[in-house]
């Protein structure tokens, strides 16, 4: 999904950092990922991606570390995906409005992608 990588790209995720210590835990949650990471666990998009597609699957994340990012990384998704609808609908893209609507859905809910 493009979509999870525009919203893995927005400023708001720039204070996650990369951790070494979380590499083999990423690199294993990408892997159970159902949609294809663009710059995988070494980039903080890659991460938040990554993160972001775990919440959503419900995937098991141990690190003490990657729970406390995924946590901040849906609760702000959540955000910039109904923040994805309105500029859909102001800009009268319903397509766009509407697949924004499914995703903030899916995060809000947890629903699987």
């Amino acid at each position: 999904f493009k979509i999870l990588a525009v919203i893995s790209e927005s400023v708001e995720f720039d204070q996650i950092k990369v951790r070494e210590s979380e590499a083999e835990e990423l690199e294993q949650l990408e892997k159970e990922a159902p949609c294809q990471v663009k710059g995988g666990p070494t980039s903080t998009p890659g991460k938040v991606n990554i993160l972001l597609q775990a919440y959503i699957s419900r995937l098991h994340v141990e690190d003490f570390a990657l729970i406390s990012d995924t946590a901040y990384v849906a609760q702000n998704a959540a955000r910039i995906a109904r923040a994805l609808v309105d500029i859909g609908v102001w800009k009268k893209l319903a397509d766009t409005a509407r697949v924004m609507i499914e995703m903030a859905k899916c995060i809000d809910s947890k629903s699987r992608l």
